[in-house]
C-alpha cells in the first residue's frame, strides 16, 4: 500500500500541469534574469580571461540545476496541504492504518523521486544545449556527480518543506511560500549577482545554505577543465562562486542533514483544518 500512495502522488503531479509549471518557476526566474540582465555585465567583467561566455554560461547553468533541485520537491507538498484540507489524511489514517508520521515520510520519499527525476530531465536538456553550443563540455562521468550532489540537495529539500508545511494552514500560505522559495532560491545559489560581489556577510550567510554549496561544486564540475594557469583561475572561481574542493559541500549537507531531519523527528506540532 505504501507503493500505492506514492504512485498516486506522482500521478497527481504529473496531471497537474499548472503544478508542473510553477514547481520550475524558480528556474524559469533566473533563467530570464540571467537573459536579459546579468549575461552580459558578467562576460564583460571578465572579458579578460579566455572563453568568457562559456564560463558565464557553465556557471549559471550550475546554479539553475541547484534551483530546480529545491523548488521541483515543493511541489509534493501542495498535495500534502490539499489532503489535510480535504481531511483525505484522516481517511488514509484510519482505513489504511497510516500514522501521521508514516504519512509524512510517504510525502518526503515522493517528494525526492519527483524532485530527481525532473532534476535529471533538466540536466539532460541542459547537457544537451551546452553540447550542442560549446561541444566536449560534459561526460557520463559529470553527470553522474551531477546527479549525486544534487540528490543531497532534494533529500535535504524535501525534509525541510515537509517540516515547513506542517505550519502552513491555507493553500494561499503555500502559494505564498511557493513564490517565496522560488525567489529565494535563485538569490541563495548566488545566481542573481555573483559570490564576489556580495557583501561579506551575505557570503557567510550562503556559505552556510546547502542550495548554495550544491550550485558551487556542480560550477566546479563544469568548469574543472578550464584551460587558464592556476592562480587565475582560483581568483576567477572565488569571483563567480565556484567551489575549488568537495570538502565544503560535503561537510554542509552533513550538518544540515542531521539538523532537519533532528527538526522533523522531534517538530511536536501538529495543526488542526
Amino acid at each position: 500500500m505504501n507503493i500505492k500512495f506514492i504512485k498516486r502522488n506522482l500521478k497527481i503531479y504529473i496531471q497537474d500541469k499548472m503544478g508542473i509549471f510553477f514547481s520550475f518557476l524558480g528556474v524559469l526566474i533566473s533563467l530570464v534574469i540571467y537573459c536579459f540582465f546579468l549575461r552580459k555585465n558578467i562576460v564583460q567583467s571578465i572579458s579578460q580571461y579566455p572563453n568568457a561566455a562559456r564560463i558565464t554560461d557553465l556557471w549559471m547553468m550550475g546554479g539553475l540545476i541547484s534551483i530546480s533541485a529545491t523548488t521541483t520537491t515543493l511541489s509534493t507538498f501542495s498535495q500534502k496541504l490539499n489532503d489535510y484540507c480535504t481531511h483525505k489524511i484522516y481517511d488514509f489514517t484510519v482505513n489504511e492504518s497510516f500514522s501521521t508520521t508514516k504519512l509524512d515520510f510517504l510525502y518526503v520519499v515522493t517528494a525526492i523521486i519527483q524532485g530527481f527525476i525532473s532534476v535529471t530531465i533538466f540536466t539532460i536538456i541542459i547537457f544537451i544545449y551546452l553540447e550542442n553550443k560549446y561541444n566536449n563540455i560534459v561526460n557520463i562521468s559529470t553527470f553522474i556527480d551531477i546527479e549525486l550532489s544534487s540528490l543531497t540537495l532534494i533529500i535535504f529539500s524535501a525534509l525541510f518543506f515537509n517540516l515547513i508545511t506542517n505550519y502552513i494552514k491555507s493553500v494561499n500560505s503555500f502559494a505564498s511560500l511557493s513564490a517565496i522559495v522560488g525567489t529565494l532560491a535563485g538569490f541563495l545559489s548566488g545566481s542573481y549577482i555573483p559570490y564576489g560581489s556580495l557583501p561579506k556577510i551575505i557570503q557567510k550567510i550562503m556559505s552556510c545554505w546547502l542550495g548554495y554549496q550544491n550550485a558551487a561544486y556542480i560550477r566546479f564540475l563544469l568548469n574543472k577543465h578550464l584551460n587558464i594557469p592556476t592562480f587565475i583561475k582560483n581568483r576567477l572561481f572565488e569571483n563567480l562562486g565556484v567551489a575549488t574542493s568537495i570538502n565544503s559541500f560535503a561537510l554542509c549537507f552533513l550538518i544540515s542533514f542531521i539538523i532537519i531531519l533532528f527538526l522533523n523527528i522531534f517538530s511536536k506540532k501538529k495543526i488542526k483544518y
